[in-house]
């Protein structure tokens, strides 16, 4: 299939997986070394992700933000929203507390994911002005609550969820839609000076 004829990211990404499974899709450094991941495990990462997006209730075109510095989790989680019929919205992990909270909110972003303990706090020390923000997914592993988990946990989430309800079918930002929703860039967004772009 020719570039031209794919609707969305994710029909492409999709036949991406399917026609080489067992091709290397990314490389990831832990540590020293550095590990290599197949399109059929992002295949089946993003798949799962996106079934515990839905199973915590996002619904078609509602928004996620993305607090993290570039990683294969960022790629993972984005593919993830877009699957799951969402639309994302990223903040630069240097943005400061008050700048996040703005960002969120005028983009009405329903989930976060967030990079490590660091964008966490940021995150907690506005959490007053997040209300619409039902849950924060860590990429990094940590101590979790009732508002925090870890991307293992929605992983885990989606595979329990998956069996038992049909896959999400993206719409405008995914497989069957022809209007895909672009992703948001927020680089130095405040209450007085939003910047953001479509990337």
């Amino acid at each position: 299939m020719s570039s031209a004829s794919y609707k969305s990211v994710v029909e492409m990404f999709r036949d991406r997986v399917s026609s080489t499974p067992d091709g290397e899709a990314m490389l990831s450094r832990q540590g020293a070394a550095w590990r290599s991941m197949l399109w059929r495990e992002v295949g089946q990462r993003v798949h799962h992700v996106a079934c515990g997006l839905r199973a915590l209730g996002l619904e078609d075109e509602q928004r996620c933000s993305i607090l993290s510095s570039r990683r294969p989790e960022w790629i993972i989680a984005d593919l993830g929203i877009l699957s799951a019929s969402g639309a994302t919205t990223t903040i630069y992990p240097s943005n400061t507390a008050e700048e996040i909270a703005f960002i969120i909110s005028d983009s009405s972003t329903v989930l976060v994911f967030a990079e490590n303990d660091e964008q966490v706090a940021k995150l907690r020390a506005v959490r007053q002005d997040l209300a619409d923000v039902k849950k924060v997914i860590r990429f990094d592993q940590g101590a979790a609550d009732d508002w925090v988990i870890d991307l293992p946990q929605l992983e885990a989430l989606g595979r329990e969820w998956a069996p038992a309800t049909p896959a999400p079918r993206p719409t405008r930002g995914g497989a069957s839609g022809t209007r895909p929703i672009p992703a948001s860039c927020n680089a130095s967004a405040t209450p007085s000076s939003p910047t953001a772009w479509p990337r």
